[in-house]
């Protein structure tokens, strides 16, 4: 009928619905980005962690080759 399929567009709209599915407090935990040392330090006193900083020892991905 040449209607097009709803969809999630990219981007920043894909993170947020992760975000909200999964219950994550921060955007970084659903999507890599670079973020103030002062406010990692912050999230990581509430046991909030990012992706992309190599903290997860168990995602082997996570860690530079």
């Amino acid at each position: 009928d040449g209607t097009l399929p709803q969809t999630i567009g990219g981007g920043i709209g894909q993170s947020r619905t992760c975000q909200f599915m999964l219950r994550c407090a921060h955007i970084g935990e659903v999507q890599h980005g670079w973020y103030n040392p002062k406010e990692v330090e912050q999230l990581k006193k509430h046991n909030i962690f990012l992706l992309g900083l190599g903290e997860f020892e168990s995602d082997p991905a996570a860690t530079s080759f």
